[in-house]
């Protein structure tokens, strides 16, 4: 065996820990995404459950300003409007913070879906809609678009079961 026979086979077992190398760090790189997004969808679960343990401080106020068709919020006192208002905005905050993780591909399409019946099950609500509507400009253009596009998941929410 010649010099240049041992350096043909060097090289090629050059290449071989290359692509070897290559493989592996692609190997890394899906299973940190994997465990980044599992970590993203228990973190937004535990964020949303939060917000439902704020809803059961008081579920009555929280249920009469989601099924409030007046445009002052007449029918609730001024404590209520304060917990309504607070309530959806936390709400929505989270839900633009989802869409965005989906926008930018942090989240997986199959969560997103489920969360996005959710949330579009809140939107049309009659109180989330005149709340919208005096508060849409604190959110991002490309979330406005999402929600004001939106149709009704068949779903039934919880104000149309209290019905």
């Amino acid at each position: 065996m010649t010099l240049q026979d041992l350096a043909n086979y060097g090289e090629i077992l050059g290449a071989a820990g290359v692509i070897g190398s290559l493989i592996f760090v692609g190997w890394q790189v899906r299973t940190n995404t994997k465990a980044t997004r599992l970590h993203m969808h228990e973190q937004v679960t535990q964020t949303y459950m939060m917000f439902q343990s704020t809803i059961l401080t008081d579920p009555a106020t929280f249920a009469a300003g989601m099924q409030c068709e007046k445009e002052d919020f007449s029918d609730l006192d001024s404590g209520q409007k304060v917990f309504f208002f607070a309530t959806m905005l936390g709400f929505f905050k989270h839900f633009e913070m989802m869409h965005a993780q989906y926008s930018n591909g942090v989240m997986d399409e199959e969560t997103w879906n489920a969360w996005s019946t959710h949330i579009r099950m809140q939107f049309h609500q009659p109180g989330a809609q005149i709340w919208w509507r005096l508060r849409r400009d604190t959110f991002i253009p490309g979330f406005q678009h999402y929600l004001e596009t939106s149709s009704p998941p068949e779903m039934k929410s919880f104000v149309d079961l209290l019905e």
